[in-house]
């Protein structure tokens, strides 16, 4: 019904399936993979109101669809929020660059210290893309944790993570100055 409504009946059949809630996620997740942008967007608000056991079944799909797809879903994941975290690390630890990097910008959205040591790994990926993003992640999340792995990657052979590993030191601020201080020494 929500793929064949018109917008102002997407509303209200929106919200009963809210209402309904985890008996709706596998068809809602069926139909995002079908539907047009559009439609796409209201089943993603839909998934993000039911939270937290949407989780599971979104990082699944994850892994199944394509990039622009696998954002959206991340864009979900993040309005849930913390419940995210352990599945977005497992994500961020799999073997698809692309889906690790969502992982990582995820991630780096929610701001969870929990997804610190795992991004910290993530610095030393065999793909450039997934150490930018980690890079970009640690930079939001600015833990002081982070600082000595940004400061190995500034030596990175890829001038885009060096340049993402520099500027996470700067949004990280004043825990990362001695330490900045001392390497130019």
């Amino acid at each position: 019904a929500l793929k064949g409504a018109e917008p102002e009946m997407r509303g209200k059949i929106a919200e009963v399936l809210v209402q309904i809630g985890a008996p709706t996620i596998e068809p809602l997740i069926s139909a995002f993979k079908e539907a047009g942008p559009e439609i796409r967007g209201e089943i993603a608000k839909v998934l993000a109101q039911i939270g937290e056991p949407a989780v599971g079944p979104l990082i699944v799909a994850l892994k199944e669809l394509n990039f622009e797809m696998q954002e959206e879903v991340a864009t979900v994941l993040v309005q849930i929020g913390a419940p995210s975290v352990k599945h977005l690390i497992v994500a961020l630890k799999g073997a698809n660059p692309g889906v690790q990097m969502i992982a990582a910008k995820a991630l780096g959205e929610i701001k969870d210290p929990v997804a610190v040591e795992p991004l910290i790994t993530a610095l030393k990926d065999e793909e450039p893309l997934v150490r930018e993003e980690a890079a970009r992640a640690l930079g939001a999340i600015k833990d002081p944790r982070a600082v000595k792995p940004l400061l190995v990657a500034l030596k990175d052979e890829n001038r885009e993570v060096r340049e993402e590993a520099a500027k996470a030191l700067v949004q990280i601020g004043t825990p990362a100055v001695g330490i900045l201080i001392d390497a130019l020494k």
